[in-house]
């Protein structure tokens, strides 16, 4: 119990002192990445509204709807235009 009693006061400092370490690394870790992902979710938003408004395969109804979806749907609105409405839409080839 002596020893035990001797143990515990040392692990209680160095807990206290390498924790907000820890804490401060997993959270700016954290914060980082969800960054990205927030910039990467604004990028492909944009990218789906822009290429909704300039499609030339789409006529003015197609193109207001899908327009509507992303503004009201956000990314999720974008990611579906992105599969979905852009597939059905004929490919331009340059040459």
């Amino acid at each position: 119990m002596t020893m035990l009693n001797s143990i515990l006061p040392t692990l209680n400092i160095f807990a206290q002192n390498a924790m907000p370490e820890v804490a401060l690394w997993g959270g700016g870790l954290f914060m980082l990445i969800a960054g990205l992902l927030a910039l990467a979710a604004v990028v492909i938003w944009v990218w789906a509204l822009v290429d909704a408004i300039r499609n030339p395969a789409l006529d003015d109804t197609m193109r207001i709807v899908w327009v509507l979806v992303i503004v009201f749907t956000q990314i999720v609105g974008a990611l579906i235009y992105l599969v979905i409405g852009r597939s059905r839409s004929p490919r331009m080839t340059h040459r």
